[in-house]
């Protein structure tokens, strides 16, 4: 999830979800703080609703709704981010291991085509250069 506010932009939202969870008696700790920032920045319409809906219905937001936001709205988001930020690694490993593999079937190719070519120069000196555009 990205997070575009400008310092004095953020510096107003924690004053926001400050007062949030006072006025409903919810301990900032990380997982509150990111529900009531996500609530206060307006970002996510379906959190606020689910939100607004919650504290209409009870007049405050217990730990178990804040928490089952979090995972719903927050923690979905931030998966969905790593699981692409892994496929993305996954992807260069593999791209990385092909080209090694590829490097050392050269090599293995070259070491060949040297060792015959030794073979041949031991063989026939006069044939170096022969050997040499061969290689």
């Amino acid at each position: 999830m990205d997070f575009p506010e400008s310092e004095k932009e953020a510096r107003a939202l924690h004053d926001q979800v400050v007062e949030l969870a006072e006025r409903y008696g919810a301990p900032l700790n990380p997982v509150n703080y990111a529900v009531w920032y996500l609530y206060a920045s307006e970002r996510v319409p379906a959190l606020n609703e689910e939100m607004d809906e919650t504290i209409a219905a009870r007049g405050a937001c217990t730990a178990e709704k804040i928490l089952a936001l979090y995972r719903n709205f927050y923690t979905d988001d931030t998966d969905r981010v790593s699981s692409k930020a892994n496929e993305t690694i996954q992807n260069i490993l593999t791209e990385l291991v092909d080209s090694i593999r590829q490097i050392t079937g050269t090599n293995t190719d070259f070491e060949s085509a040297l060792g015959e070519a030794l073979n041949s120069a031991s063989r026939s000196p006069d044939s170096i250069t022969e050997i040499a555009e061969s290689l």
